[in-house]
């Protein structure tokens, strides 16, 4: 689409709603930016001297792999882009989030397997549900960016990148992500009923189960709410609630990490002391829910 063909199609409204994602954009940075420079002080203290393993790699890359991101995203709101280096870009930042969220996730994953006592046949299950999840949401995004179309808008102080051609089939990829969250809060729900019942209220069960279970709430929130975006909206909010998803998922997974990592470091040094019998020890928090030492 040529300059012509793209100013037929800008009106007041529709540069209205590319800086109201462009808001939306710089708000999920400066989230991400605050959320990391608060927790990097646990982050220094519990993950950088600790071991390399499965959950440290994929604690890196979601922690990490949002800084690419939030580059390729402003690689994109910068003047002159053409639109195929609009598409590019585009890719590159979608593909990233995409990645940084399947880590996330990941990590929730093997948590939820450490509280079932790391179970073969929940983790067999679980290991069959994500490579599904994973599968299905990478062709999907590979074939929502092939029919995604970019303009340039012809104004010296506009955006760049215009939105003209989007395919909606994007809510798919939400409504897995949701569906799956749900998944893994059942799960965790049910073992929280477990424990309480047994052994009643306890430091363990604010930093597992309490924290787990409204951190998903939150991520099945923008999930939804990312898919009334794209069923409802015009295509230039197609990337309205990528940002805050993105920032959402990999933020409160890191603290879930973070948080009980510092819990194993507590009772460890005799801070915190259960009374309780509970179906998973220290060391399966620490494997599974935190980065090992």
């Amino acid at each position: 689409m040529n300059k012509v063909q793209a100013a037929q199609v800008i009106t007041p409204a529709v540069v209205r709603r590319v800086l109201i994602t462009n808001y939306s954009d710089v708000a999920s940075i400066a989230l991400f930016c605050f959320d990391y420079l608060l927790t990097l002080s646990l982050e220094i203290k519990y993950v950088w001297p600790s071991r390399w393993s499965i959950v440290k790699v994929l604690h890196v890359i979601m922690r990490y792999v949002p800084f690419f991101s939030v580059t390729f995203l402003l690689l994109v709101e910068t003047p002159s882009r053409s639109a195929e280096a609009c598409t590019i870009l585009m890719k590159m930042y979608t593909f990233g989030v995409v990645t940084a969220i399947f880590a996330a996730e990941a990590v929730l994953t093997l948590r939820i397997w450490a509280i079932y006592s790391r179970s073969r046949t929940l983790g067999l299950l679980l290991l069959v549900i994500y490579s599904g999840v994973v599968l299905s949401i990478f062709i999907n995004v590979g074939i929502m960016l092939s029919y995604t179309k970019f303009a340039i808008i012809p104004l010296p102080s506009g955006p760049t990148c215009l939105v003209v051609r989007a395919n909606r089939k994007l809510v798919f990829i939400w409504f897995v992500l949701a569906v799956y969250d749900a998944f893994q809060c059942i799960l965790l729900g049910y073992q929280a009923y477990e424990a309480f019942r047994h052994g009643g209220k306890f430091k363990l069960f604010d930093v597992i189960y309490k924290d787990g279970i409204i951190y998903y709430i939150f991520m099945m929130g923008m999930s939804m709410l990312g898919m009334i975006f794209i069923m409802s909206l015009p295509p230039e909010y197609l990337r309205l609630s990528a940002g805050p998803t993105h920032v959402i998922h990999t933020s409160l997974t890191a603290r879930v990490v973070l948080h009980a990592r510092e819990f194993v470091e507590r009772q460890r040094a005799g801070l915190d002391w259960l009374s309780v019998n509970i179906p998973f020890t220290t060391k399966d928090i620490a494997s599974g829910a935190a980065p090992a030492t």
